[in-house]
């Protein structure tokens, strides 16, 4: 059985999972299916330093669900709120405003006597009411990353910073992990692809969720390499829920993990670091450096700096991390769920363009040190502090994705201009375009707006040479678009867009190219104004507007799941 936090009624009242509510009163351990009656245990089956069966007295609701959802209880009080796995309700990615309690039957070897029964009742066409009965003796106490009992080697550090290769091995574990198609994060830490878990206990459990996820995986990888670590432990920010302030948040402390002689514990600092990062950790302006250094810094976006390891925070309350990056420039994600579902995705329209203020978009870890530590003769350091780099010591510290790259980018956000080659883009496909140092196979935009400037160039010169290759021009754009747009439809990945609609986007591109753009008729006794338009409408081979009249308009894009408001 795993246990997960739960809120009150306020929460429940806002759950997003339809069903009917039945209210029963589960007085645990002891249940007798017959009658229906429950009484409670007067054995004490607590333990030290150990999770065991709940023995507390508690209201709850049953749910009606879905088939193929998971069976879901909701505590709306009494001591089961007690957090322990989840820290604080506030940590859950912002998915949905509720924790769960979880009940997963494969973890029942862990009790010396379990029976469970389990009947589904139908009383709605697709709707069942999950009837639940369970008889537990003694228990036997299980360990998870939250119990004192699960305790990996003692983390000892042997280096005193991160080096090019630390971060490049951090990187590797990441997309070794992403790339094994594991489901949970459990599962993932548990599965070959970790290659550290046989150093684990076999009941240790990574319980995360989006935000937890990526720092658990830093301090993981640190603690089996020996490296040092510090993160921020608490912070500030103006309004009642950190995680959507409408400024930035501020760092009061960090925690440095510093060995004092004995090693370090790791599993009681990864439970530590689980109860005390959340989203609202990476809602900064990442030019702030005081009170304390950040976790982060905002790279440059460019081969390099955007790399496995770097994490993605969209200020709707959602963070992934980095395991790819294509060789046609797509940035690949992974990101974990309140309920420690792990999914893959690309780097979209998803994220947004978000102001510096709120800190939204890549992120990578802040460069440390650790400084004035006593080497032993076991070639462990002992005591010191952590110094991290600030901004202005970092090579690769830029705001562009923020303020943009043309000449005196000033702008914040949404009003970002960026520039490919002296071609405009928008950020997702600037991004695209960058990672791939120009080499992504098909962008239909960029195409069309590099196209229309040579195109326009040749036709005002009037020449009949330029009239010549102006269409010729024409022929090959249309042909190379229609070769897009029919991998577009079939949603091919090589197709470089993260637009709303790539119709209304082309549309645009190519009217206002039209607009931009005069030429004079050669061909008549006297010069007259007519629009490249009609210039290209002459052949069907250059006639680029019937081809986007027919374009499909379905968009293809279906981005990550819905999180925070």
């Amino acid at each position: 059985m795993q246990i997960r936090a739960a809120c009150g009624q306020r929460c429940i009242s806002k759950s997003r999972f339809m069903g009917i509510k039945l209210w029963f009163r589960w007085n645990m351990i002891h249940a007798d299916p017959k009658t229906n009656s429950r009484k409670r245990s007067k054995r004490s089956i607590r333990k030290p330093n150990a999770v065991t069966a709940m023995d507390v007295r508690t209201q709850a609701r049953m749910f009606a669900v879905i088939p193929n959802r998971q069976t879901v209880l909701r505590f709306s009080s009494g001591r089961a709120q007690q957090r322990l796995h989840s820290g604080h309700v506030r940590g859950n990615c912002d998915a949905y405003a509720i924790q769960m309690i979880q009940l997963d039957f494969s973890t029942l070897r862990s009790w010396r006597k379990a029976a469970a029964s389990v009947r589904f009742s139908r009383l709605l066409p697709g709707v069942f009411v999950v009837h639940l009965s369970l008889i537990l003796g003694l228990a036997v106490s299980f360990a998870a990353a939250t119990g004192a009992s699960a305790q990996t080697e003692p983390w000892r550090i042997t280096k005193t910073e991160w080096t090019a290769a630390d971060e490049k091995g951090f990187g590797e574990f990441v997309a070794a992990i992403a790339r094994s198609g594991c489901t949970t994060t459990i599962a993932c830490m548990r599965s070959a692809a970790n290659i550290y878990h046989e150093s684990d206990p076999g009941s240790f459990e990574f319980h995360a969720d989006c935000a937890k996820w990526v720092y658990m995986l830093r301090a993981y990888y640190a603690a089996k390499n020996g490296l040092p670590f510090s993160y921020v432990s608490r912070i500030r920010g103006d309004g009642d829920d950190l995680r959507f302030t409408k400024t930035s948040n501020e760092a009061l402390a960090r925690h440095d993990v510093i060995d004092t002689g004995d090693g370090i514990a790791t599993v009681p600092l990864l439970k530590l670091l689980h109860d005390q990062v959340w989203t609202a950790t990476y809602r900064m302006n990442p030019v702030d450096e005081t009170p304390f250094e950040q976790d982060f810094y905002s790279p440059k976006i460019q081969p390099g700096s955007i790399r496995p390891g770097t994490a993605i925070y969209d200020i709707n309350g959602h963070v992934g991390l980095v395991y790819d990056i294509a060789p046609d420039g797509r940035i690949l994600y992974m990101d974990a769920y309140p309920d420690e579902h792990v999914s893959r995705s690309a780097y979209g329209l998803q994220f947004g363009q978000s102001p510096a203020e709120l800190g939204g978009g890549f992120k990578n870890f802040r460069p440390l040190k650790l400084a004035g530590a006593a080497r032993t003769g076991d070639g462990y350091y002992i005591g010191g502090t952590v110094v991290l780099a600030a901004n202005a010591e970092i090579a690769d510290y830029s705001l562009e994705q923020y303020r943009g790259n043309i000449p005196d980018a000033n702008a914040d956000g949404p009003g970002a201009q960026f520039l490919y080659n002296g071609i405009p883009l928008g950020l997702f496909e600037y991004a695209r375009a960058s990672m791939s140092n120009g080499g992504f196979a098909f962008n239909p935009v960029y195409e069309m707006k590099a196209s229309m400037v040579s195109i326009c160039r040749d036709a005002r010169e009037q020449t009949p040479e330029s009239m010549i290759h102006a269409q010729n021009t024409l022929a090959t754009l249309r042909h190379d678009l229609s070769d897009m747009i029919s991998l577009w439809e079939k949603r091919d990945l090589r197709i470089v867009y993260d637009g709303r609609s790539l119709k209304e986007t082309l549309w645009t591109v190519y009217s206002d190219g039209v607009q931009a753009c005069s030429m004079r008729n050669a061909g008549q006794g006297q010069a007259t104004l007519t629009s490249l338009d009609q210039f290209a409408t002459r052949s069907p081979t250059t006639d680029i507007r019937s081809l986007i009249s027919d374009m499909s308009d379905i968009a293809p894009f279906a981005g990550m799941r819905p999180v925070g408001h």
